[in-house]
């Protein structure tokens, strides 16, 4: 009888334990470059747009609560969540977690705006999920990158894939496999949160000082050098193609756009550096196409902040855009561990042995 009681004891606790887990809002933003909201569009009460809240978390069966007209989950994951106008906060309710409030203002955002775009990024326990169920949730972020432009969206996609890696069951022949695809995600990540930053710096001093302004022209122009870092390895998102169209046919209106005579100046594109990768022993080789090149401002590797700028092909060449953001700049690729190469202003060309 002592064991039986004991036994329900235990089995209430472990229960409990896990209805206890606590869903975490990572990110809360609003999408500025995404009209989801009113190329979508859902009517509030009065006939106004409603704002909308893409949510990124692989739950089933969450349900929103507060001003919510309509929720939706999509095939990849996400829901999306139509609010009213001014409104500052929701409550997310799931039946193996603790309902979670989430106050806008936390965020930086005050209330959404009617008709605008918001990205939140959830992260949930996920101990309960299986090696399987976590892959499957990032091979469907990688299939369906293509068609996103927003940074949460690839923050998200690297999240899930660091879930996968991490977990216990992870198969050690696919780790490589699925660290590639991780810093692939992570890589387009990181250039289109710039692009959406130099894009939020062009409206804010358009705002503040006009459209004629020399800071309009500078980061119209970050924005056209982050999308060509994109393109050059990702043509196929096609947005940020579309993206930088739009932006080089702002910077033709601008002044600085045209010379005196009215032509117009030619946008001039990041110098390039390019080389040929190779071994110093035949037993230390790595092939080429899993190698990746980091770019860093330390020319000791691990004392800089480094970040993926381009990768290797499959014949030891590579080519990458020298980054704006990176001062001064040191190279160095996948295997190596000590010192990164110093890229000299007016270097194109650097060969990389790996010792």
């Amino acid at each position: 009888m002592k064991r039986l009681f004991l036994s329900i004891i235990f089995t209430v606790a472990a229960i409990t334990c896990v209805w206890a887990q606590k869903l975490e809002v990572k990110s809360f933003k609003a999408e500025l470059n995404d009209p989801a909201a009113t190329q979508f569009a859902i009517k509030d009460y009065n006939g106004k747009n409603c704002a909308l809240i893409i949510v990124g978390l692989a739950v089933d069966g969450i349900q929103f609560e507060g001003n919510i007209i309509k929720q939706e989950r999509k095939e990849n994951g996400e829901y999306w969540v139509y609010i009213t106008d001014g409104s500052m906060d929701f409550q997310i309710n799931s039946k193996d977690y603790l309902p979670e409030q989430v106050e806008f203002s936390s965020f930086g955002i005050n209330s959404v705006e009617s008709g605008r775009t918001y990205r939140m990024e959830v992260e949930h326990p996920n101990l309960e999920k299986s090696f399987d169920e976590l892959l499957d949730i990032a091979k469907k972020y990688y299939k369906e990158y293509p068609s996103h432009v927003e940074s949460s969206y690839y923050d998200a996609a690297r999240i899930a894939y660091d879930n996968a890696i991490n977990h216990s069951d992870c198969p050690h022949d696919l780790r490589e496999k699925i660290r590639e695809e991780r810093d692939t995600m992570a890589s387009i990540r990181r250039n289109t949160y710039l692009i959406e930053a130099a894009d939020a710096k062009a409206k804010q001093f358009e705002k503040e000082k006009g459209f004629e302004s020399d800071e309009v022209y500078k980061y119209l122009g970050g924005e056209v050098r982050f999308a060509d870092r994109i393109l050059q390895f990702h043509p196929e998102i096609k947005g940020i193609q579309t993206m930088k169209d739009s932006v080089l046919e702002r910077l033709k209106q601008h002044p600085k756009g045209k010379k005196e005579d009215g032509t117009e100046v030619v946008v001039h594109q990041r110098e390039k550096v390019s080389g040929t990768v190779k071994f110093k022993s035949k037993y230390m080789q790595i092939p080429f196409e899993k190698m990746r090149v980091f770019g860093t401002n330390s020319p000791k590797i691990q004392n800089g902040k480094s970040h993926i700028i381009g990768k290797v092909n499959p014949d030891g060449t590579y080519s990458v855009v020298k980054p704006s953001d990176i001062q001064p700049l040191y190279i160095y690729v996948t295997g190596e561990k000590d010192n990164a190469h110093y890229v000299a202003e007016g270097v194109t060309e650097l060969d990389i042995l790996v010792k």
